[in-house]
């Protein structure tokens, strides 16, 4: 589980939030094998107080798993990653049985339209392209999660 450095956060043991915290905030995984990219989301959405629970994955595989158990509301995945790619993790993402879906961001140094058709395909609801600004990802985690920044 992500832990917020300066984040006035309370968790309980097992990083839930205690209380009614834990009704108002929306579940998001990050999924980046590159850990100064994990850090760097974490850090943006968390130095800017947006309502998320933050738990990350550095392969397609632990994310998968991750997913199974946290049930993310939205999620930031890395096209290019060891064991499972992006797009493959997308597919499993959407069969999974539960509902509502997770909003899916792909986020890549590839900025061709033929990957962007792909990820489509394969149940993304975003692309986000590498390199970008904090305010380029606020933007697409605001869209995808209904909220305001």
């Amino acid at each position: 589980m992500g832990r917020c450095g300066r984040n006035p956060m309370h968790f309980r043991r097992g990083g839930q939030f205690s209380g009614r915290e834990s009704e108002r905030r929306l579940r998001l995984l990050i999924v980046d094998d590159n850990p100064a990219i994990l850090l760097l989301i974490e850090r943006v959405v968390c130095l800017r107080g947006l309502p998320f629970l933050v738990r990350t994955a550095q392969d397609g595989v632990a994310a998968l798993r991750e997913a199974r158990l946290f049930r993310p509301d939205v999620l930031v995945v890395n096209y290019r990653m060891p064991k499972m790619d992006g797009l493959e993790l997308c597919g499993r993402i959407r069969r999974l049985s539960y509902f509502p879906k997770p909003k899916i961001i792909v986020n890549s140094a590839e900025m061709s339209s033929a990957l962007w058709t792909k990820a489509l395909r394969a149940g993304a609801d975003r692309y986000l392209p590498l390199p970008f600004t904090p305010e380029q990802l606020l933007s697409a985690l605001a869209d995808a999660a209904g909220i305001a920044v």
